[in-house]
């Protein structure tokens, strides 16, 4: 295996592969006197593990929107920079000690009850 940079650290993954190949790369990892995370590591064989012609489907679909044709690009722009924020809002909601948490969740939720007047505003 080539030497990594430094900076590229190891990171874990977790896959699920079959009892019997499992079995046989401990086995070969002992013989070689390695970690079984360096054996596998060193050649990883996808074919092994899981064919790559059969991927798992996924469990939810992705929702399709609709073209929208009369939107100002401007004011679509400004949208998702507000997702863009009220994400990050809500990311850092469920890190934060449960006062801040409580704070952040209630200035979401006074952005969403705005976001929801301005819509019924502007419906045709």
């Amino acid at each position: 295996m080539p030497a990594r940079p430094a900076a590229d650290r190891l990171m874990p993954l977790q896959l699920r592969v079959p009892e019997s190949l499992l079995t046989q790369l401990k086995a070969e990892a002992a013989q070689r006197d390695v970690t079984l995370s360096d054996l596998v590591r060193s050649h990883i064989a996808l074919e092994a593990v899981k064919p790559l012609g059969n991927p798992k489907p996924r469990r939810r679909q992705p929702v399709r929107l609709g073209t929208v044709s009369r939107a100002d690009p401007a004011l679509l722009r400004a949208l998702a920079s507000i997702g863009s924020n009220v994400n990050q809002l809500a990311r850092r909601a469920y890190t934060e000690d449960a006062m801040t948490s409580v704070s952040l969740l209630v200035e979401l939720r006074a952005i969403a009850d705005s976001l929801r007047e301005i819509g019924g505003s502007n419906a045709h």
